[in-house]
């Protein structure tokens, strides 16, 4: 009997989860019309998260940030779901490639994360003048996501968004 509970727990927490993340893109495009762009790495918690944002608004832009050492089948499902789920995708990309950049610098280290900059958050700008993307993964960056001048700031326990906001 406690494991059917844990299995009903597990599905409405499961459940409450996915509409809590539904209710922060609705805010999210509502706050900001036509501001709101996904971040798209290819991978599984990427893949939710667009999907989600899709379901909320079908025509929302996805910036892909193609660091020029992409795995090939990753360009590939990029590709295949752009075509299927007729995404409005736009491509970043550094204006080196990586590997000139390593016998220029040396080899990227998780003590010496030189790359990031030239590769992951530099391109993103490029992507739009009215929103930019910046960060990494949560071990290592601050997820935040920049809005032109005149901003203010709202703190989450984990992430740090810089945004427009209306004076209250």
């Amino acid at each position: 009997m406690s494991e059917k509970i844990e299995e009903v727990n597990r599905k409405i927490y499961l459940e409450f989860k996915v509409k809590q993340a539904e209710e922060i893109v609705k805010r999210a495009v509502k706050l900001f019309p036509g501001r709101v762009a996904v971040a798209f790495s290819g991978g599984k918690d990427s893949f939710v998260v667009l999907h989600i944002a899709l379901k909320v608004k079908p025509d929302i832009p996805v910036v892909f940030n193609n660091t020029t050492v992409e795995f090939p089948e990753t360009l590939s499902y990029l590709r295949m779901l752009k075509e299927s789920w007729n995404l409005h995708l736009y491509l970043t990309k550094p204006e080196k490639s990586y590997f000139s950049m390593v016998k220029e610098r040396d080899w990227a280290s998780h003590q010496n994360r030189w790359c990031c900059q030239p590769c992951k958050e530099q391109p993103n700008p490029k992507t739009s003048k009215n929103y930019r993307c910046r960060g990494g993964n949560n071990r290592n960056h601050q997820n935040r996501i920049s809005l032109p001048q005149n901003h203010k700031t709202i703190h989450h326990p984990q992430r740090r968004i810089s945004a427009n906001l209306p004076n209250i």
